[in-house]
């Protein structure tokens, strides 16, 4: 299975951004049989309109933020806030939380998720709930 990881990162080369903050995610890709690691691009993340946080504070940006990262299996940020984490869990993103270099953090998911059965986000089941993907 390939798995898709969105990362909070400003320079492409250290994971910095706070899930509220960030205007845009580098994406992802790993295989899991092969351990192929590919970058897939960016992509927009819409931000609060008063330029604050997300969570409790600007719910429709966070829904918007969400359904942006629909086809995502993890969200790799720097911080993410109790209420993201909670979206991201109930939309079967896995939250994960590094601070430091790009390389290292998409090392240590590889490593850590050789194995692990992603639940498929929902934009990838069909009426039957199987995968389209795979």
């Amino acid at each position: 299975m390939v798995y898709r990881i969105a990362v909070g990162t400003l320079d492409g080369l250290t994971v910095t951004e706070h899930f509220g903050q960030c205007g845009q995610a580098a994406l992802w890709d790993i295989d899991q049989e092969t351990g192929a690691v590919t970058e897939v691009g960016t992509r927009p993340l819409p931000s609060p309109q008063n330029g604050g946080r997300c969570g409790g504070h600007d719910a429709r940006a966070m829904e918007l933020k969400l359904a942006a990262l629909a086809d995502c299996h993890i969200a790799l940020m720097a911080r993410i806030g109790a209420q993201a984490e909670k979206q991201l869990i109930h939309r079967n993103i896995v939250p994960l939380q590094y601070e430091g270099g790009l390389d290292e953090a998409l090392r240590r998911v590889r490593r850590a998720y050789e194995r692990r059965v992603f639940a498929k986000p929902p934009n990838e089941q069909t009426s039957e709930g199987e995968s389209q993907r795979d």
